[in-house]
């Protein structure tokens, strides 16, 4: 295995499968990607790590697809101009304290949802409500 410095605007690092350590010492960031408002909302975990949403309506967040575990990330849940909007939540998704929270109803107030995937069937996920 080879040892040293890379400099690069994009790194991409095929190991064909087999697990490796990578350590990082510099600042990393990751986008934040737009999720399609529909009935059912359903994110690509491939896609990205952070996520951003406003619902029309009232929506369910369905499983997300692409799981890889130990994966994290945020989802901002916004509410349209209207609000009152709700959203229901997929079965793998585990909350703390046990129950889904009640995001925040206002018009255009911003909810943020943090998680991890913890195993195929597990997301742990934490809510911070009325966070705008």
């Amino acid at each position: 295995m080879a040892y040293g410095k890379i400099k690069a605007d994009t790194l991409v690092y095929d190991n064909s499968g087999n697990d490796v350590d990578i350590s990082i010492s510099a600042i990393q960031r990751a986008g934040i990607t737009t999720l399609t408002d529909s009935a059912t909302i359903t994110p690509n975990l491939n896609d990205s790590n952070n996520f951003e949403v406003v619902l029309a309506g009232n929506r369910t967040i369905a499983n997300p697809s692409n799981l890889n575990i130990g994966q994290s990330g945020t989802i901002f849940i916004s509410q349209d101009s209207v609000g009152s909007r709700t959203a229901a939540w997929g079965s793998i998704w585990d909350w703390a304290g046990g129950t889904a929270p009640t995001l925040s109803t206002g018009a255009n107030k911003t909810d943020r949802v943090d998680y991890i995937v913890r195993k195929s069937n597990s997301i742990f996920a934490t809510a911070t409500l009325d966070y705008s």
